[in-house]
């Protein structure tokens, strides 16, 4: 998401996450594609943030140590269009990302991100707010389509591999006990990352309660299992 942060567009933000020479599979590319697709659309109209400065190295004296030094790499410091100073951080979970999830919770007690915010102070970085850029991998995967014939029918085959039939009209489900199967194929890598892109905007999860300062949004594709 660094590029997309630097104000890249999404084909350029795609060629960032699938650099040349870099061998990934389709389903691969069509995922990233999907998601990054959603996440555009859902955030195309937040222009919150004036300048940003990703990937902001440091390496500091551990204070009251003489052998020691705190050093790190934050994922960005950022200029918001209000004036404040804010710490960009880049997350991937499997957890929900529900208003109410306890994921939300977690992210205020990193610890981590307290030692972020005291080492950009000596970098002249008094840091007012944090933003957290959090995705949630997605909780689908490329089903099965029944295949269909002329008349737009499913097709299932019997034991002996021919077009079985129920009284007058086709079969069109799987009867174990009968020997009849449903003839399906793999949904493609074109039709998952469109599925995806939409099943991102049918679902979107909003940013945590009392944390927009702002200082979360998320994108969450497939967000719920159960929806």
């Amino acid at each position: 998401m660094q590029a997309r942060w630097k104000g890249a567009d999404y084909d350029a933000t795609l060629a960032a996450a699938v650099p040349e020479g870099v061998e990934l599979d389709e389903l691969a590319v069509a995922t990233l594609s999907g998601l990054l697709a959603g996440y555009f659309h859902r955030y195309q109209n937040e222009d919150f943030i004036r300048q940003v400065h990703s990937e902001v190295e440091f390496r500091q004296p551990l204070p009251k140590s003489r052998t020691f030094t705190l050093a790190g790499k934050m994922d960005g410091l950022c200029v918001l269009h209000d004036g404040r100073l804010a710490l960009k951080e880049d997350k991937t979970t499997s957890d929900s990302l529900a208003p109410d999830s306890d994921y939300w919770l977690r992210l205020r007690f990193d610890s981590q991100l307290f030692q972020y915010v005291l080492a950009a102070r000596p970098m002249g970085w008094d840091v007012a707010t944090i933003i957290y850029d959090v995705t949630r991998k997605p909780a689908i995967e490329p089903r099965q389509i029944p295949l269909t014939d002329d008349q737009g029918l499913k097709v299932v085959l019997d034991a002996s591999a021919s077009a079985c039939s129920r009284k007058t009209a086709p079969a069109e489900s799987g009867d174990k006990e009968k020997g009849y199967t449903l003839q399906v194929r793999i949904e493609s890598p074109e039709e998952f990352s469109q599925r995806l892109y939409n099943d991102t905007l049918a679902r979107p999860t909003s940013t945590s309660p009392g944390a927009r300062s702002p200082s979360s949004r998320a994108t969450s594709t497939s967000s719920e299992n159960n929806a």
